[in-house]
């Protein structure tokens, strides 16, 4: 035997003593100093993962994608908050929100998650939800002519010395009621799905599905197929950031009188058995003009607490959102725009029927008259 065998030999035989002394089993990975047994089974190591390779942050691709409970327990702290975590998990189960805006008569309470996730387990979206009290409130501001505009346009009563309100009365003398559906669709704009492609509506018809009657909502069910079809047949989903523009029927003119000029109704859903409701958003503007730099918009900003010029505000079942045209310092409009804020959290569906985006189930136009 020569030296190199030797030598072969006595290495084999040192590194089956280790062996021997410290113990192996396959699979097993060794801890650094300071580190846990609880770090060494496979399954935990996974979990601690963050390497590039990850799918999402926190998480190997090996390992399985975490429940939207698993995400709301590890990223979300919501003690105090008045909504149960089970109420929320839906609008988790496609991907996490970027954040939770929770908007009361008091202010905005914002809440982030403690960490963010990536690739399709992380949206950029916004969870908004409103309370009773504030919809209460805002649909009031609405209605009384006491509250001003917020773009310092007043508002005046047909009973005025103002000349505006003596034009609306002359108004009446040459022009003839429409139908409160007589509006046609100009164009549509779709927006993104969730999984990044242009959501295309699968109703059949879209102008009937936006002449009404509105739809209360009350029978959604998500997961059941035929109430889905039911519900989409009747509600236009925009999609993430897209538009509509409608025209009053032929030469027609919503005109600026007493009270409301124009509803929109919507999906707006409870949360739990609480008072709360999940919205999504959009803005609404009005022109006498097709050109989309002549549009005038209500205000519409959520994360600034301006809530009372969106669309997707008062459900329903609670009277629909509700605008005037002289918030706006308009007499008259012949054009509406309707536009996705883009920042609307989806809730999944398990058929992946297109809902992304404000979806508006009827428009109501309360003074709408064909000129002599």
């Amino acid at each position: 035997m020569n030296r190199s065998s030797i030598f072969l030999l006595l290495t084999l035989v040192i590194t089956l003593t280790l062996f021997a002394i410290i113990g192996f089993r396959p699979g097993w990975v060794f801890a650094k100093p300071n580190q846990t047994s609880a770090a060494l089974t496979p399954v935990e190591t996974n979990l601690k993962t963050t390497d590039a390779s990850s799918d999402n942050k926190g998480y190997s691709p090996n390992s399985p994608t975490p429940t939207a409970k698993e995400l709301l327990k590890k990223n979300w702290n919501l003690d105090g908050f008045p909504i149960k975590p089970e109420d929320l998990e839906p609008f988790f189960e496609t991907s996490q929100p970027e954040s939770i805006l929770l908007l009361t008569p008091e202010g905005q309470k914002r809440i982030y998650p403690t960490q963010r996730e990536s690739g399709s387990l992380q949206s950029n979206q916004t969870l908004f939800i409103t309370s009773a009290q504030l919809r209460e409130q805002i649909a009031a501001e609405r209605k009384d002519p006491a509250y001003g505009s917020s773009y310092g346009t007043g508002r005046f009563s047909e009973t005025s010395s103002n000349p505006k309100a003596q034009r609306t009365n002359d108004h009446r003398q040459r022009k003839t009621k429409l139908p409160e559906n007589d509006f046609e669709i100009l164009s549509f704009s779709p927006g993104r799905t969730d999984r990044g492609t242009p959501l295309i509506p699968i109703l059949n018809d879209w102008l009937s599905s936006l002449q009404g009657p509105d739809y209360s909502m009350e029978d959604y069910d998500r997961n059941n197929r035929s109430l889905m079809l039911e519900h989409l047949s009747k509600v236009f989903s925009l999609g993430h950031g897209g538009e509509i523009v409608l025209k009053v029927s032929g030469e027609g003119k919503i005109m600026s009188e007493e009270g409301p000029d124009l509803f929109v109704f919507h999906t707006a859903f409870r949360l739990g058995q609480t008072d709360f409701y999940w919205n999504k958003f959009g803005r609404i503007g009005f022109s006498d003009q097709p050109d989309p730099g002549s549009f005038r918009w209500l205000d519409c900003d959520p994360s600034a607490g301006k809530l009372k010029g969106c669309v997707g505000l008062i459900p329903t079942t609670e009277g629909g959102d509700s605008f005037r045209l002289d918030e706006i310092g308009l007499e008259s409009a012949r054009y509406i725009r309707i536009k996705d804020l883009g920042n609307n959290q989806n809730i999944k569906n398990k058929f992946n029927f297109p809902t992304e985006g404000v979806s508006i189930d009827a428009l109501r136009l309360d003074h709408a008259y064909q000129l002599d």
